[in-house]
């Protein structure tokens, strides 16, 4: 492939999913990439995250090996729990994206309490 075709590829980012009694945890590897950079959508039971990574400044130097592939990232994840949208939290630390996706009250656990007939 030329780099121009390379450009154009999107890339899905590695991904780490947790399932935490309130919520759901993602990290995502965005290596390079600004806050600024991401976006995420949330829309029906789909969640997008998509975001372009820059190239990894080597000081000038020449990179001797390199798996990180700078470009366009993105991927879709289907929900398949009710999240309570108005308390997502999303924070890029290091590269790493850090997606809180807390569980709508009607889809957490509850325990059913059994009454003697």
């Amino acid at each position: 492939m030329t780099d121009k075709e390379l450009r154009g590829r999107v890339y899905s980012p590695d991904l780490d999913i947790a399932d935490k009694k309130e919520a759901f945890v993602v990290w995502a590897d965005f290596p390079g990439a600004s806050p600024e950079s991401v976006e995420i959508n949330l829309e029906n039971d789909l969640i997008t995250v998509r975001g372009v990574a820059a190239e990894i400044d080597a000081g000038g130097l020449p990179l001797l090996y390199q798996e990180f592939e700078p470009g366009d990232y993105e991927t879709t994840l289907k929900l398949s729990t009710s999240i309570d949208r108005d308390k997502v939290e999303a924070e890029l630390k290091d590269g790493v994206l850090a997606l809180t996706l807390p569980k709508a009250p009607e889809a957490k656990p509850k325990a059913i309490k059994i009454k003697a007939a």
